[in-house]
């Protein structure tokens, strides 16, 4: 069962504003809160956009189906943040270099 395109776009979505420089920023701010325990800043916020991109679906698929994701749309939903891995890295490591 493939995800609706609503849904994959508001996934993509979530990834897109997770992505802004001030909401990269924000995020840092809130990992650098927990030094020294955070070995890796960048890691840490990876980690970060994935749990959020997570949840939103969770909550999304909640609000508008009144049901949780299927293991297809969970599924779809990290081959996207794989599929877009690399610039969400390369967005992350410009933030953590400044």
């Amino acid at each position: 069962m493939e995800m609706e395109p609503t849904l994959r776009g508001y996934v993509e979505k979530v990834i897109d504003e997770g992505l802004k420089p001030d909401v990269l920023e924000d995020a840092r701010r809130f990992i650098r809160s927990f030094e020294p325990l955070v070995k890796s800043e960048a890691d840490a916020m990876f980690g970060h956009l994935i749990g959020t991109v997570r949840i939103s679906l969770f909550y999304y698929v909640l609000a508008l189906y009144h049901r949780t994701p299927t293991p297809d749309e969970i599924s779809e939903g990290f081959e996207t943040i794989n599929r877009r891995a690399q610039e969400i890295r390369s967005k992350i490591f410009v933030a953590t270099t400044k």
